[in-house]
């Protein structure tokens, strides 16, 4: 895939080069001396080729190493994130990406701690040997064909790339569950392609004990990012084991109608998605702690979905899920041009006016 968008890249003397995204802003007019964000105390990606963030890398790009070539308990508990987390306690948030991190955007709605002393006791105590929260982004294969995400279909990873993924992911597992133990861990899987149509995850599923004999590990949740068409009745009964220690399950849905899917989620089938999640809503009504979200990424081919979007969350009425709406940004897929057709949050986009009117009716003024 061709990357058409624009990145600014920096230079770091312990870092080496960082590319953030064109829109990056190191002074962003936030009051981060009095904020504290949780997720480098507690929170690490990793990727395909092993690479290991403490962030989401688009929100902060800094690498703090690879599992490929070391353990993750010494990544975790080494010089570079412990670098990251001195930028959190003196607000200076050197390396984070403040125009698109969500946290920092949404800074006064909650979604940054306040700097008490209480709260930074918290965080270090937090620190276990590894992360309370590993989130794999190791398979980019779908069986779908979002224009924003991709410009070629990916069915499956090539043999390469798979190993690599698989031995990725064995490597964390390793670290993490080499023995039983009753910690309190989360295993989040991607977000980049689909989990239900990957062969890769398929092979883990059937094949690693946190998946088997998820009672060697009692606390041990799992989050699933999933566009939901591939979560059938059959799959989710298949590894009902699996689906029985779920923490929380993340739907790209990005349309409230037929017509505004079929073009935002290439490929997608709508009816299918919706008999999907009504079987797994059905599953979870009743389990207070498991958490569902739908996404929905604002652009201008499904804005005028939103109030239909909102309507359909109604519907489940015993357990209406968390909604989840953010901007449009520019993945590669598209030249700047083409982005700013699609990014009808620009205020120079020809739909803006009327995007503020749907927004105003809805309430999702911090769209805006």
């Amino acid at each position: 895939m061709t990357n058409k968008s624009e990145r600014i890249i920096l230079h770091d003397s312990k870092f080496g080069k960082l590319s953030y995204h064109k829109r990056f802003k190191q002074q962003f007019e936030f009051p981060g001396k009095e904020l504290l964000c949780h997720m480098p105390f507690t929170y690490a990606e990793v990727r395909r080729h092993g690479t290991v963030n403490i962030c989401c890398p688009q929100w902060n790009p800094a690498e703090i190493g690879n599992v490929l070539t070391d353990d993750l308990r010494d990544i975790w508990l080494g010089e570079k994130a412990k670098t990251i987390r001195n930028t959190i306690l003196d607000g200076s948030y050197s390396y984070c990406n403040s125009e698109t991190c969500p946290n920092i955007q949404n800074w006064q709605t909650g979604g940054l701690w306040d700097n008490t002393e209480s709260n930074q006791t918290e965080l270090f105590q937090s620190i276990r040997q590894t992360p309370s929260h590993v989130h794999l982004v190791i398979d980019h294969s779908c069986n779908l064909q979002c224009p924003s995400c991709r410009t070629d279909k990916i069915t499956q990873l090539d043999d390469d790339n798979k190993n690599s993924g698989l031995l990725v992911a064995r490597k964390v597992f390793n670290s993490m569950f080499k023995e039983p133990h009753n910690e309190h861990k989360t295993i989040g899987m991607d977000g980049s392609g689909e989990i239900f149509s990957s062969e890769m995850y398929r092979e883990l599923f059937e094949t690693e004990q946190i998946f088997t004999h998820t009672d060697l590990w009692p606390n041990l949740r799992f989050n699933l990012s999933t566009n939901g068409t591939m979560m059938t009745e059959k799959i989710q009964k298949k590894y009902k084991v699996f689906f029985d220690h779920i923490k929380k399950i993340e739907i790209s849905i990005d349309a409230g109608n037929e017509d505004s899917y079929k073009t935002v989620r290439v490929g997608g089938h709508w009816d299918l998605l919706w008999k999907n999640l009504h079987y797994l809503y059905n599953t979870i009504k009743n389990k207070p702690n498991v958490e569902w979200q739908w996404n929905l990424i604002v652009q201008t081919h499904n804005f005028e979905s939103i109030p239909e979007f909102l309507n359909l969350a109604n519907q489940f009425s015993e357990k209406r899920p968390n909604l989840n709406f953010s901007k449009v940004l520019n993945w590669g897929t598209w030249t700047e041009e083409e982005y700013a057709g699609h990014a009808i949050h620009l205020p120079t986009h020809p739909g803006y006016k009327r995007y503020l009117e749907v927004l105003n009716a809805t309430g999702l003024n911090r769209l805006k």
